[in-house]
């Protein structure tokens, strides 16, 4: 049978029947597409990747500054309460000891600063390397 019916209540004594359409009672929503906007190209997948690595090379970068000047400020609050205390002997072997960790702390911010740079350019270098790659591929089989 190719149509459903229908039954209407017009009064309480009498019906009428009206045929309806399976294809108008079950809707279907279109799920597939194919617009242009939802591909990437492989440059836009590359610059993406490169703003997520120099992102978290920037935040290692910048705790690792924040860390050191914590760390200066502790020492130097540490200097200046045993040098307003009166012990000026110990202070000053003190001072320099906490100096001596001030600068050794802070040139192992730097050696990490350094080192974290070191590894954001060799990820860019991948990166590149990538984009190179996916270039050459993309270009051989438009060749094609």
């Amino acid at each position: 049978m190719s149509f459903l019916t229908r039954t209407i209540n017009v009064s309480r004594t009498a019906a009428v029947v009206t045929p309806v359409s399976r294809i108008a009672a079950v809707r279907t929503s279109r799920t597939f597409t194919t617009s242009l906007a939802a591909q990437r190209t492989a440059t836009e997948a590359v610059k993406d990747e490169l703003k997520h690595i120099d992102r978290a090379v920037s935040d290692k970068l910048v705790d690792g500054i924040n860390i050191a000047t914590k760390a200066s400020h502790k020492v130097m609050e540490t200097a200046e309460d045993l040098s307003s205390s009166g012990v000026s002997g110990q202070v000053e072997g003190m001072e320099a000891h906490a100096k001596g960790k001030a600068e050794g702390m802070k040139s192992a911010a730097k050696g990490k600063a350094e080192e974290m740079k070191g590894k954001a350019e060799e990820l860019k270098g991948k990166a590149k390397g990538t984009a190179a790659k996916a270039k050459g591929e993309f270009e051989g089989k438009a060749n094609l």
